[in-house]
């Protein structure tokens, strides 16, 4: 487990629930006041009414919850990129105070656990219990 394979996933599941929208991984925008490359996980490329909209998702893989200071930060990359919109995707959640701050900034916050393929293999193996409902497709077969 690693943050390069969290935001892999991340990317792919914002892939798939939003496939109308252009997503782009681990890209580089000028920044409108810092001046120099910034480095965004997840951009999202949209149309409205004819005008270009750019969003960004941040994406944070800590072993505990995402604080304040890292809202903060958001709102100051969100505004320096120009993003319309912009969000911090959590393994673990957040504090309070960030809770309190995203609201605040308008920034979307989003727990998603990180998903090992050693979990995901562990869910989907059948097992030889019939009484999980996981089996239930083969008690035909017996």
């Amino acid at each position: 487990m690693n943050w390069r394979k969290y935001e892999k996933q991340i990317f792919n599941e914002f892939c798939n629930k939003y496939p109308e929208h252009q997503l782009l991984y681990d890209q580089k925008l000028l920044g409108r006041y810092s001046e120099v490359r910034r480095q965004i996980d997840i951009l999202i490329k949209g149309n409205l009414a004819g005008v270009e909209i750019v969003g960004v998702f941040d994406c944070k893989y800590f072993n505990k919850k995402v604080g304040v200071k890292v809202i903060d930060s958001m709102f100051g990359f969100i505004d320096d990129i120009g993003a319309v919109f912009g969000g911090v995707v959590s393994a673990k959640g957040f504090t309070e105070g960030a809770i309190n701050r995203a609201k605040a900034a308008r920034i979307d916050l989003r727990t998603i656990p990180f998903i090992s393929p050693e979990t995901v293999v562990d869910y989907f193996v059948p097992r030889l219990d019939f009484s999980d409902p996981r089996n239930s497709m083969y008690t035909a077969l017996l």
